[in-house]
């Protein structure tokens, strides 16, 4: 390892030949992909010192129906756009292009990304390709079992909605603990989409890559839509209604006789198909996108109530079926020219529809069978491994040394919580929400942490998860000497560092 090439720009088809063991093959490989004994070469990646060009050409090398993919995957080297050329080439694989251009950028790469390019395999043999490019570029710093426990599992969540999303399912419900990060993974995810229809469609055009992020940020803007449902949300929020028009809405406000008139308007949801339903009829079904519609603590809502007849076009064989809704005799306020609603309300076929909800709440609404059953229903469980990676972010605790000791004693609390209250399921986990933002004052240690999470936020949750039952104060008492570890058990009692949240 002592002759690790340390800077990408260092990197030889020599040193490929020593890792990758087939020098006729690296040869080749390399010099289709510009990678060239002679570093002044034009087209020579190495000079951009881009990680990119390296790891796609080992994973390449490596993988035998990558290779057979090769030569329509030439790079686009002006814009430094890799995305359809690693699509290309790993094809299912699931390659987190977006992540990997967005860390390539500085032509640098710490081991910690390295290891999150891919960071669901289930394949041991890309587990070995990885860490031969950790080799390669001089990353050699952690042993197999560590990069295994970094990179996480298919058992990841935010794997399985991607896959469901993938096989056609659009109607999604997230569902688990509080604080489990159901909200944010569901825009995570379609952020990941539509980004990369974006860099798929500018590619396919040829277009300029300079305005690429710009178009980005525009198609994140308008095909990602989030609404929070609460008790007083209704079919007429989300669907269409009545609402108070004045002249002074149509410009007509003359400064003295201000008139009042009803006028039949789209709720969020109807208005949200209406422009996805423009927007597909000025191009070919092939090319529509996903739009995303994201609903946050959909079940606090009468979702009976809300949905009323969209129920019916919500069955997974009636998407782009039209229905008519309970004020279509009436003219839409605002729409000129030909409406696309004319003859029916219809949710597009590419419109994906993502709830979260947290079941345990008892002060909001259930959802009915009939609603039930239009939806996919996916779990966000509290993993060790997924509390990990959370904590090391800047939100958290980032490289504080007691990072795994957390994960591992949250998870076993969980348990022990189940033990104790046996009525209580994995909806009732304790997880990385209850940890956000603590005050720096409070995160010195593991002790200080538990002692402070326990005081001003666990306590009062387990509460009110035990109200009614007969036996609080004992389960209580018990749950918190299985919150505390054993050498801080004499604290227990004590303040934690920090005071309360304002």
């Amino acid at each position: 390892m002592e002759n690790c090439p340390r800077q990408i720009s260092q990197v030889k088809v020599k040193d490929i030949d020593l890792y990758l063991s087939d020098a006729q093959n690296a040869q080749q490989f390399a010099y289709a992909n510009g990678i060239h004994h002679d570093p002044s070469k034009k087209d020579d990646p190495s000079g951009r010192k881009s990680s990119i060009d390296i790891i796609v050409y080992c994973c390449c090398y490596a993988d035998e129906s990558a290779q057979e993919n090769y030569a329509g995957a030439r790079w686009a080297k002006e814009s430094g756009n890799y995305n359809q050329s690693l699509k290309k080439l790993f094809g299912s694989k699931n390659i987190a292009t977006s992540y990997l251009k967005a860390h390539d950028v500085s032509g640098e790469m710490t081991l910690k990304q390295l290891y999150e390019i891919l960071p669901r395999t289930q394949d041991q043999k890309q587990m070995e390709y990885i860490q031969k490019i950790a080799q390669l570029i001089g990353l050699d710093d952690k042993g197999e079992d560590e990069m295994n426990t970094t990179t996480g599992s298919t058992t990841n969540t935010e794997e399985r909605l991607i896959d469901l999303i993938q096989n056609g399912q659009y109607q999604i419900i997230l569902t688990g603990a509080p604080g489990t990060g159901k909200t944010y993974m569901s825009n995570r995810v379609a952020r990941q989409f539509v980004r990369e229809q974006v860099e798929d469609r500018f590619i396919a055009l040829g277009m300029e890559a300079d305005s690429l992020e710009e178009e980005i940020a525009a198609a994140l803007k308008e095909r990602i839509k989030m609404v929070q449902f609460h008790p007083s949300y209704d079919y007429t929020d989300f669907v269409e209604g009545l609402r108070p028009i004045s002249d002074k809405d149509d410009g007509k406000d003359d400064g003295r006789n201000n008139s009042m008139r009803f006028e039949k308007m789209d709720g969020t949801f109807k208005a949200f198909c209406r422009m996805v339903a423009e927007n597909n009829d000025e191009m070919d079904q092939e090319d529509w996108p996903l739009y995303f519609f994201l609903i946050d603590e959909i079940n606090r809502a009468d979702l009976s109530k809300v949905f009323g007849e969209l129920m019916f076009c919500m069955e997974k064989d009636k998407r782009g079926t039209t229905i008519y809704t309970q004020y279509h005799n009436l003219p839409t306020y605002g729409i000129e020219g030909k409406d696309v609603f004319e003859d029916g309300f219809f949710i597009p076929p590419n419109v994906v529809i993502i709830g979260t909800m947290n079941d345990i709440d008892r002060s909001v609404e259930s959802m009915d069978f009939a609603l039930r059953r239009r939806f996919v229903w996916e779990e966000v469980r509290v993993d060790e491994t997924l509390l990990t990676t959370v904590f090391r972010t800047k939100k958290f605790f980032e490289d504080r040394d007691y990072i795994e000791d957390l994960s591992g004693w949250i998870i076993a609390f969980n348990d022990a919580m189940k033990r104790e209250v046996t009525y209580l399921n994995s909806g009732y986990d304790i997880s990385q929400g209850q940890f956000s933002d603590l005050p720096e004052s409070a995160k010195g240690s593991l002790d200080e942490v538990l002692q402070w999470v326990w005081t001003y936020r666990v306590e009062s949750l387990l509460k009110e998860y035990l109200r009614g039952d007969g036996q609080l104060k004992n389960h209580l008492e018990h749950l918190k000497a299985a919150w505390f570890p054993p050498s801080s058990k004499g604290q227990a009692n004590g303040q934690p560092a920090g005071g309360g949240e304002a």
